[in-house]
Parts: structure tokens; sequence; C-alpha cells
């Protein structure tokens, strides 16, 4: 009986580190829609807001300023650099979301099943074509936490380019001032959740690849039936 509630656990286990990559894109999805975040230098602050809407400010104040006549050069190199942002996570982000929802699907349709019947070999054809390698599964761990990087992103391209307050004065200009730039998220920090939870999908991941071997579970790899497999070590003998 504690045997077989431990294969249960395993297989659990298994399955659960084959949806955690679309578990964390939920999350980030969601993360990316709330206003945690507030960007502020000592002199503006802004409203709370979502990463999604900083991408889209971004966008935004990136083309009126491209789209300028007098436009200072440090204004279009600032840009050029965050009108992208947007489109970046978006490209992101649905990579993410199709390849960890292809994942879960196949892990799922051969969860249950006969690991050496013909069906669940051709789900794991059907996979392999789009589904490259087990490395891309490690890395669909990470992608998520990416687009929540964003804020920190574009405060320190700000903080780049626009770093020393303007002198009124000869004298101002001899001990010039900072901007300070800073990042609040409230009421907690997603970014450091997200990390959190890629960390332990990626512990998971490691612990569960041995799992899979031993209880032939792996998408990556064609079983026969147990009769055919001991034909062949019978022959393999004889020889």
């Amino acid at each position: 009986m504690r045997a077989e509630t431990k294969k249960k656990l395993r297989r659990g286990a298994v399955l659960l580190s084959d949806l955690s990559p679309l578990i964390l894109f939920l999350l980030a999805i969601l993360f990316c829609s709330l206003p945690f975040f507030r960007l502020y230098n000592d002199e503006t602050v802004r409203e709370y807001q979502s990463v999604f809407g900083i991408c889209a400010s971004a966008r935004e104040s990136s083309e009126k300023t491209l789209s300028a006549s007098g436009a200072q050069k440090v204004d279009l190199a600032l840009a050029k650099e965050l009108r992208p942002v947007g489109a970046v996570n978006a490209v992101l982000l649905t990579v993410c979301g199709v390849l960890s929802f292809l994942l879960a699907a196949a892990a799922l349709s051969v969860f249950g099943r006969d690991p050496a019947a013909n069906a669940t070999n051709r789900i794991k054809n059907a996979f392999r074509v789009v589904f490259p390698g087990r490395w891309l599964h490690y890395i669909l761990c990470l992608l998520p936490v990416l687009p929540l990087v964003t804020p920190y992103y574009v405060i320190n391209r700000f903080s780049a380019y626009y770093r020393v307050k303007f002198a009124s004065s000869a004298v101002a200009a001899l001990e010039p001032e900072y901007y300070e730039y800073a990042v609040h998220a409230y009421p907690f920090n997603p970014l450091v959740i997200m990390i959190l939870l890629a960390v332990l999908s990626l512990i998971l991941a490691f612990a569960a690849a041995g799992w899979r071997r031993a209880l032939k579970a792996d998408l990556f790899t064609f079983y026969e039936p147990e009769e055919e497999s001991g034909a062949k070590k019978r022959n393999m003998r004889k020889r």
C-alpha cells in the first residue's frame, strides 16, 4: 500500500511538473494585468500601473517623441529603446503560452494511458513535431518571469539617459544634482513571487526526470509492450 501511494504521488508530481509552465504563464498574465508597480523619480510620482499599462505608455510616449520634429537626441535614443518593449513582451508571452499549453495538453492526453499503446505513441509523435526537446520545458519555467522585469528595465533606461538634473545656473552646474529613480510594488512584488515559483518549478522538473523514466511517463520516449520487450531480451540472450 505504501509503494502504491508513493507511485501515485510521483505520478502526480510528474504531471504537475508538465503543467507548471502553463500555471506560471497564467500567473504572469494575471500579474501583468494588475496595477502593482509605481515608477517615480524625486520629482514625478505616478499612479500604480500594470506591466501592460507601462508597456502601452512607453509605446505611446516613444511614438510621440519619434514623430516630433524638434526632439533632442537623448529623447530619441530613449524612445527607440522603449518603443519595442510592449511588442517584445507580447511575442514572449504568446510563444510561452502556446508551448506551455501544448506541453500541458500532451501530458494530460497520455496521463493514465498505457505507455506502450499505439495511441499514446501517436500523441507523442504529434507533440514532438512542435516541441523540439526536453530542454524547452526548463526554459518555459523561466520565460514567464521576464515580462515582470519590464518596470525595472524602463526605470533603468530613464536613469541612464536622464541622470543629472538641469542646472539653472553656473554655480549649480559645479555641483550637479542627480535624479533618484525607484520602482515600488504594492501590496507585494509579483516579480519576487514569480522568481520563487519558477525556481520551484525547475527543482520539480529536475526531480521528476528520474520518476518519468521509472513510471514510463516520458513524453520523448516510445515504450514497447512488456511482452515484446521481454521476447527481444530472450532472443538477445540466445544469440
